[in-house]
């Protein structure tokens, strides 16, 4: 992912400056002092391996890219210290260093509560100068500092993000339910009065109102619901080619949704409503964000194990704008509204749709780049 350098030598996450941001920064910066490194990073994973912060501090930050992030990533996390010249040195880490690191310190600090894990790794350049146990035994102490702060930032992160979120909620809530109201209004009028076919137009924009009030209604509920870990999915053997079909004419796709699919049922045990809402909420998003380009969503299913599993795969894509890379890691975040601020979004529907698939076994991701489009992808086990 591509970073951003300031004049300070620091590198992070284009559009940083939230709270987490700064409370990493500030942790990196005294676990530098403390062992007078020259080069530090610091990245935060969460429980399930993605990386939510980056930062870089010192010489050759410019030259650091954000570390990948993806499910198991966890693991290859650990104590590591090594100097140049030492057997295997240069292959023993897969975190990105300066050309100039001639010694490299990197530390696990397991965040409080199982919320995952801040990375924290220091490099020096100049020779003789290997990092030591004692040093590693230092920085090993701020783990109870650097979970309290990175926890007590993303705490006002969130009152923060909840807070537009209620005001842009109202909004959403607002636009609705005003056109439906008016356009209550309009069919008390006697039948001479309205023409039939302004008639019929104002039942079917009546009835995409109200299909957008309910989608943003059950957004709210379902992160409400899954953000306290309770509620239940209700769960029958469903053809998901039939259900892409119906979330299409539902977000009122029209004729710019295409389906495409094998002849076959592609079926797999889920909630029905949910999966259809996760589909909805794809499409809708992709009618909103490419305006005037085609849709389209694709099903597919494998027919052999991928480990002890078989999976169908949804796929909705669009020949939109795309997504800047600096905002691909907050897609998925609860309130996160990327892209123009015109268009209308509560921020959950995303969020939402990651997690009722995670509650059915399942995983969500997008590939976007700018000027070419955007992917949004699940995957559901077939068994």
């Amino acid at each position: 992912m591509p970073e951003i350098a300031d004049d300070a030598g620091v590198t992070e996450t284009q559009g940083g400056g939230t709270e987490p941001e700064r409370a990493v920064r500030a942790v990196l910066q005294r676990a530098m002092d403390l062992v007078e490194a020259d080069f530090g990073a610091l990245a935060v994973f969460s429980s399930t391996g993605d990386v939510q912060d980056f930062v870089a501090l010192g010489t050759g930050a410019a030259e650091i890219t954000r570390p990948p992030g993806e499910p198991g990533s966890l693991s290859t996390i650990r104590l590591l210290r090594w100097s140049r010249g030492d057997e295997g040195a240069n292959n023993t880490s897969a975190m990105p260093v300066p050309a100039a690191a001639n010694s490299f310190l990197g530390v696990p600090l397991p965040l409080a509560q199982g919320a995952g894990v801040l990375y924290l790794y220091l490099t020096r350049s100049g020779r003789d100068s290997s990092f030591t146990e004692g040093d590693a035994e230092v920085l090993s102490g701020l783990t109870t500092l650097a979970s309290l702060a990175v926890r007590h930032a993303r705490l006002l992160e969130a009152e923060r993000l909840r807070g537009d979120a209620i005001s842009v909620f109202v909004h959403e809530l607002r636009s609705p339910l005003t056109v439906i109201s008016g356009i209550a209004d309009l069919l008390k009028r006697p039948d001479n009065e309205i023409a039939g076919d302004l008639r019929a137009e104002l039942v079917e924009i009546l009835g995409r109102e109200s299909s957008r009030l309910r989608r943003l209604v059950s957004n709210v509920l379902d992160t409400e619901t899954l953000r306290r870990n309770f509620g239940s999915i209700e769960v029958a053997r469903c053809d998901l080619v039939e259900l892409a079909g119906e979330a299409a004419l539902d977000a009122g796709g029209g004729g710019r949704v295409a389906v495409a699919a094998p002849e076959e049922p592609v079926t797999a045990p889920v909630d029905r409503d949910k999966i259809k809402q996760v589909l909805v909420n794809l499409v809708s998003n992709a009618l909103k964000f490419a305006p005037g380009a085609p849709i389209e969503v694709s099903v597919s299913a494998e027919e052999a194990l991928t480990g002890a599993q078989r999976w169908a795969e949804v796929t909705v894509e669009d020949f939109g704008p795309g997504i800047a890379a600096h905002d691909l890691p907050k897609l998925f975040h609860m309130f996160a509204r990327v892209g123009p601020r015109d268009k209308p979004g509560s921020g959950l529907g995303l969020y939402a749709s990651k997690a009722i698939i995670e509650r059915h076994g399942g995983q969500m991701w997008v590939d976007s780049e700018p000027g070419r489009g955007s992917r949004f992808s699940f995957r559901l086990p077939r068994d």
